[in-house]
Formats: C-alpha cells, structure tokens, sequence
C-alpha cells in the first residue's frame, strides 16, 4: 500500500437514521468522575460474542490489563484467546492543531490524557465514551456483533467546523492473552488493500489476519511501535506490565457535522461495509434489550443481572460446554458450567440452550467423571474434579423441573447419570471411590479435587482430601434423583440407587454432625474432623432433597450467617480460625494463598439464599430480609466490571472486588436466587405417569 492514499469518497450516514430499543437499565459515568484516573481506570467494560471472544477497556480509555483488548478471539485447535487489537489511538485536528483523545499509562507518566476531554461515559448496553473538543462533540461506541470475530467502532459527530479530522491508528498486539508483546523486527509491516474500504493486515504467520472495514477518506502507512505501555493491574499481582503495540496503518476522517463513520476490525474475511455501523448498532442494541424484557420495571439489579447472564454462553459448536467461567481469563470449566446452567438459561426461559449444554458436556464423561476443565493450548480434558459429575445430575434435575422434558432425558442423558453413581460406588480410577459407609472418598494431599483445590509450592493451602461435605450433599441429592428417574423410566435399579441413598443420609447425619459447635464438619479424612466454618456445608440444606431435619438445617443457616455472611457473599472460612486471611491481593502465591481462605465469593449467596427460605419460609418480612442480603450488589455493579459482578471480594470491610470483572458463578447464581427464591418464580415438577416418559 503506498505511504498515502485517498479513499474515494462515500456517502457519510446520519447519526440517527434508526433508533434501538431503550435499553431499562443504562449506567452513565460523568465528567468529574471521569476526570479521576486512579477511579475511571479502574471500572471496567466488557462486550462479548457469543463465541468465547470479547472487547474490554476501561471507562478512561487506558488499558490496565495484558486482557484488556478491542477484538480479543480465539485461536487454533485449543481455541485459546488471543490480543489481536489491543486499542486504538486517536487524534482530533481542529485549525491546525491536534487534541488527543486517548490514554495510556507509561513509565512515570499519564499520556496522553484524553480522558480529561470526557464528558460522559453510557453502557447502555453498549460503551458509549462522549468527548467535549473546541466546537465538536464526538460519541465513540464499540460493540462486538453476536456471533462474530468482529468489533465495530463507530464515530458519531455534533458541531464539526470546517476541516476538521480525526485521525485513528489501530494498535496491534497480536498475542496469546496471558502474554506481553515486546518490540520485534519479525511483525509484518504492509498492509494489503482488497478493495476500497478493506484493508487486510497479518502481523505473524500464526495469528489471524486483522481485515480493517472502513470509510475513511485517507489512508496512510505508519509502520510504528508505541513503547512501555504500562499495566498497572499486572503490575499489583506481580506480573510483567510492560507491553510494545504496533500501529500498522492510519485512516483519516474528514468530520462532517451530523454525520456518522466507523471503523470495522475482523478476524473474519468478510466484514460487513463500514456504512453498516448504525444498524449492526441498533440490531445489537435490540438483541440485548430483549434478554431483560422480563425483568421488573425499575429494576436495575435483576435487568443488569439478566443482561449480563448472556455474556458467558457460547455457541455450542463453538465450545465444549457452551458457558465461558468469567472474564477476562477463565475457559470452560465443567464444574463452573453445570452450577451457573440454571441461572444462565432456565430462569430467562433459555430451555433450548440449556439442552444443548448438557448435551455439550455429556459427550466428555470418562469412566463416570467429567474433567475439571480443558488444558488452553492442547484442549486436552483435566478429570481432577469428584463434584462436576454430581453437579451434572443437579444441573439435569434443574432442568426437568422447567421442562418435563423426560424424553431428552431419557435419550440423551440418563445412561450418563447411571453410569456416574456405578462408576462412583466401584471407583473412578481417578481417586473418587465410595467407602463402606455409603459415603464419597476423594483426592490425596498431592490431589485436591473439591473447588477449594489451589496448591502452592506443591502443598495444597486447603486440604480437603477425604471425605468432603459437599460432597457427600451433591452425591445423595445424585441417588435420589437417578432413583427417581428409575422409577419413572421402570428401570429395576431404582431400589438400589435408593438404599444407597439411605445409607448415605444416615452415615452423613452420624459422622458430619458437630455436636460442639452446632454445624456440619467441613471435612473427613479418617478419624480426623475438621471443624473450620466454611460455607460448603450450606449446599447440605440448599440442594433440592435434605440431609438434615429441620433444627439441624437451621442451626447450619445461622452458623453461616454469623460467621460468614457478608454484603457480597460468603466468606470461605470464619475470621475467627487462625488461618483466616481478609485481603486477596499481592503475587500468585499471596493471592493463592488467600483464595479459599476467607475471601468472598459471591456466587455462595445464591445457596445461602436457598437456605434461607428452606428453614425460615417465605413470608413478606423474610422476602424483604433476602433482598435485602443482595442490595449492596446494586451499587457494585457500577464499581469494577460494569453491569456485572466480580469473581470475589476481600473478606475484610470495605470488600474491595477481587478476581477477574466477570464470573458466570456470581452472576447465575445471584439471579437464579433473585427469581427463584426472592420473587417466588421456582418451578414446580409437574407430574407425569410412572414407568414412561414425559412429554
């Protein structure tokens, strides 16, 4: 491509030429909040695709995290992700003089500083920045089209004077996203025109070919490395934060007042025409409006949690599980996938999307175990979980009490139910084994295989190998259910998933039961019990058959309630145990060290709330307590990852937001319980006649 080249000229849109639905719930950021850098900096974005891709920034404009990105996709056989465009930076020129809209954090220094030029910042549900320069008022959204490697950058424009520019220059990363791009001499340096209007780049052999759509009226080459880009977030966790971005090209638009142009980056060879902008725009907009249309008027927590629902589910032939654990650095994860299957899908009516992600998971049983997730370069199966296999079969009951649908069941899953509790009582292979007790063995010292599994220089920081409480509550509630389809189905095996189950309630009534301190016992490991207060043994009353009576379940409740509860979730142990840690924060190994050992992971409300109502009912005063458990999370969706909620947060007052900006845990579980058990919207099983399948 020569050093300039002047686009032919093509018709400039309106900026309103189509409306979008309202969206119920937008989220506007103003000037002076926006002016804060050490505030704007730290609330963050996130647009996604529907195919494990996503977009994310900061409400500043600077990037924080070697994550963050505009058309972050995946790549190659494993589908890792990969940092294609990492931003874009750009330049107004008024009269002869140049006003920088970005910004960006080098050594020592915040330059430029576009983000004093704001005047507002709208996730409505697109982020939407609005600049304030001289005479013009510029509006910049950027939104990724469902089902598609694509990011649109649109530009609208109010008061231009004469000959003004704006000049914008996408910086390329092109880098597998746990990792720092550093200045090369290797990276491409052309760029190839197909036609007028798209531009194709391909920085390495191994990466994607970036296809620009534009409607610029120039466009020149740069060929130029921006240096030092610092990371601050990468920076507090102990990791690299220095990172090289290449600008390949330029384009220039020549700003028209009342009009509209965009910039369209794909790893797709066939983007749509930059002129398409608006309305791929309002198509979006109208998309995401519809997933919150049952939520209440007015209500921003439920319409935010239903919008956000939609950010983690994949197509299925794109994925192993069809659900993505959190942004910006989780994959699938089977474990993650069954527990947030419910609030992802059923509750917002998605009945059809839930079967196809049973379906999806089904497919990678291996000797009664599902894998714990998938190795990102190989997508090779990791089988260290004892409780995804059991969570599988909660996941299925979840969805016959929505569907009735024994048929699908029957057809496509129960041979997998079956095969888990044989599998189980014989021994996996894999460490899972069922004892003389009726009760579930798993793991070793060097093998941790419940959720709180993170080892630190080999040792494991919450040893849980035995005979754990969750466990033992997911593995009867899987009897029970695979019983009760027995039955329905005439298979004779009925009576014995039954017995089992018997056996296995009396067992846990007898050896989890902690007369002292009036709770479950966290864990069992021979003839030691381990007494710490940790919120697993809420799922002993949340799960849909009970394992405890009734003064029991209540004091579990309460147990947990003091010792746990806080604003945000639950804590992971008790602040009085001695290995208690409030803050997470600090390198991999402080963090690690922290992660299961009193931090707050939201996504526990969701069965504590279960809980709650099982013991204590649902009258009008008990309804206002519970929602009164989830209120603090309506100013929190405003605080770290916008619209959304965080992975986890300190155990310790004010419980700063942990962990990655988005996890499909806290969302999921956090709606299904403001549904289902808040409004009162949980289904009942309607019956159907023994010894055949539903409809």
């Amino acid at each position: 491509m020569p050093t300039a080249k002047v686009a032919p000229r093509r018709h400039r849109r309106p900026t309103e030429r189509l409306t979008a639905l309202a969206f119920p719930e937008p989220i506007t950021l103003d000037a002076e909040l926006l002016s804060r850098f050490d505030q704007s900096s730290r609330q963050e974005w996130l647009e996604t695709n529907g195919l494990g891709g996503y977009a994310s920034s900061t409400t500043a404009g600077a990037n924080t995290r070697q994550y963050h990105g505009l058309l972050v996709v995946p790549h190659g056989k494993a589908g890792s992700r990969y940092v294609m465009l990492a931003k874009v930076e750009e330049t107004l020129r008024i009269r002869g003089r140049s006003r920088d809209l970005s910004c960006n954090r080098y050594p020592g220094v915040i330059h430029p500083k576009g983000h004093l030029l704001l005047i507002e910042f709208r996730l409505d549900p697109i982020p939407t920045y609005v600049y304030e320069v001289a005479d013009i008022r510029l509006e910049k959204s950027v939104f990724m089209p469902h089902g598609t490697g694509t990011v649109v950058i649109s530009y609208r424009v109010k008061g231009a004077p004469s000959g003004a520019e704006l000049a914008v220059r996408p910086m390329v990363a092109a880098r597998q996203f746990h990792t720092i791009a550093q200045e090369n001499r290797v990276i491409g340096k052309k760029c190839r025109e197909v036609r007028p209007g798209l531009i194709v780049y391909r920085a390495y052999p191994n990466t994607p070919a970036l296809h620009f759509s534009h409607d610029a009226d120039a466009v020149a080459d740069c060929a130029v490395w921006y240096r030092q880009l610092e990371y601050d977030t990468e920076e507090s966790r102990g990791l690299p934060f220095r990172e090289d971005l290449y600008v390949p090209v330029e384009f220039s638009y020549k700003l028209r007042p009342e009009t509209a142009c965009a910039l369209i980056v794909s790893t797709e060879e066939s983007p749509p025409p930059a002129q398409e902008a608006n309305l791929l725009e309002i198509q979006e907009k109208n998309r995401r409006t519809a997933l919150v249309l049952a939520a209440r008027a007015g209500d921003r927590l439920e319409a935010s949690l239903a919008a956000a629902s939609g950010q983690f589910l994949i197509s299925a032939k794109e994925s192993r599980t069809g659900v993505l654990s959190g942004y910006h650095w989780f994959g699938e994860y089977c474990r993650d996938t069954l527990i947030s299957m419910p609030g992802l899908t059923l509750v917002n009516g998605k009945f059809r999307e839930a079967s196809e992600i049973l379906s999806a998971v089904s497919r990678h049983f291996s000797r009664g175990m599902l894998p714990n997730g998938f190795d990102e370069d190989t997508g090779k199966p990791d089988y260290s979980s004892v409780d995804a296999s059991l969570w599988f079969i909660c996941a299925v009951h979840s969805y016959l009490l929505y569907t009735s649908d024994y048929q699908f069941v029957r057809d496509n899953l129960y041979d997998r139910m079956v095969e888990v509790i044989e599998h189980y009582r014989k021994g996996t292979g894999r460490g899972v084994v069922m004892a003389r007790d009726g009760l579930i063995e798993a793991g070793t010292a060097g093998n941790q295989m419940t959720w709180m599994n993170v080892c630190v220089a080999g040792e494991p920081v919450t040893p849980r190998h035995g005979k754990a409480v969750e466990v033992e509550a997911l593995w009867y509630n899987a009897l029970k259910i695979v019983a009760d389809l027995a039955r329905r189905f005439g298979d004779d095996r009925a009576h014995v998933f039954a017995t089992l189950a018997t056996v296995a309630k009396r067992s846990f009534q007898v050896a989890f039961w902690n007369e002292d301190g009036e709770h479950l016992y966290d864990c069992i490991r021979g003839k030691t019990a381990d007494a710490a207060v940790r919120p697993n043994q809420i799922l002993a009353v949340s799960l849909p058959h009970q394992l405890l009576e009734r003064d029991r379940a209540a004091s579990v409740v309460d147990c947990v309630a003091r010792a746990l509860r806080t604003p945000f979730g639950l804590r992971t142990l008790s602040p009085h145990d001695p290995r208690y840690r409030g803050r997470y924060e600090g390198d991999a190994a402080s963090r690690d060290e922290a992660y299961h050992q009193g931090t707050v992971w939201a996504w526990l409300l969701g069965p504590f709330i279960t809980a709650y109502f099982r013991v204590h009912g649902r009258s009008p005063a008990r309804v206002d307590e519970a929602r009164g458990f989830i209120e603090a999370f309506r100013d929190h969706l405003r605080e770290a990852g916008l619209g959304t909620v965080s992975e986890l947060f300190d155990g310790d007052p004010p419980h700063t937001p942990r962990g990655c900006i988005s996890k499909a845990l806290s969302v999921a579980e956090l709606l299904r319980a403001y549904r289902e058990d808040i409004l009162g919207m949980r289904p009942g099983l309607q019956d159907a006649p023994p010894n055949r399948p539903g409809g």
